[in-house]
């Protein structure tokens, strides 16, 4: 079992080292701020990034950034693990850990539960960290994630310094996290309890992305991203 896992794991990170990982997620887990850019094209499937939140929250590493092919990610996973098996709960929390970047012992509320996403078996993965609340959806067949949602915590978004961003700043945020072409990215602002923060959604390569941007600190504060097979 010690060795099937270690093969998982293997599987897992030649993945995000190929650069084909999906970019749904972030490195770390503090807010994705501007003033730290995206995470390694490894991270780049895992969440968004913002070290500055986490070194000035609680120093975890930043959400990672997307990479140009998400999509192929996903298929790249499949062709590494061997047909006919399964991994285990433990495989996938190990996996979505690596995606976000997040060392296991910085991870709490830790849970991993058997489930089907449009018909696919999957673990639906959840863990928090100081500064964020990350959830994925890790195929049960071969280790693929499917779906992926980070959320920066308010009290985490409380301690970032400010560092402003306008409406084509986010934007370029979500070009280099995505891949993008800026015009296709669908980009609004929304103003709420007094805080300005950018909202909008993009399509690209086979995997669908939404996302909020604080515009005081130029935080991601939100970023969800799902694949369409």
């Amino acid at each position: 079992m010690y060795k099937k896992r270690i093969f998982w794991l293997a599987a897992a990170s030649a993945l995000l080292l190929s650069g084909c990982t999906l970019r749904i997620g972030f490195g770390g887990d503090d807010g994705g701020a501007s003033s730290q850019p995206v995470a390694s094209s490894s991270e780049t499937a895992a969440a968004p990034d913002a070290s500055s939140a986490q070194d000035e929250t609680s120093g975890e590493s930043t959400p990672p950034a997307a990479e140009s092919s998400e999509a192929a990610a996903v298929s790249g996973a499949s062709s590494s693990v061997p047909a006919g098996e399964e991994i285990t709960a433990d495989d996938a929390l190990s996996i979505a850990l690596e995606l976000a970047g997040v060392a296991a012992e910085d991870a709490y509320g830790t849970q991993a539960e058997r489930d089907q996403e449009n018909g696919t078996p999957v673990y639906q993965v959840e863990f928090e960290t100081q500064t964020a609340e990350y959830d994925y959806d890790i195929a049960r067949s071969d280790g693929r994630m499917l779906n992926f949602d980070y959320e920066l915590k308010d009290s985490a978004l409380r301690g970032l310094a400010e560092d402003p961003t306008d409406l084509d700043g986010a934007r370029e945020q979500v070009v280099t996290r995505t891949g993008a072409p800026a015009e296709e990215i669908n980009i609004w602002e929304e103003r709420d309890d007094g805080r300005t923060r950018y909202e909008g959604n993009v399509y690209c390569e086979g995997v669908y992305y939404e996302f909020e941007i604080d515009s005081e600190t130029g935080a991601v504060t939100d970023w969800s991203a799902e694949v369409k097979e």
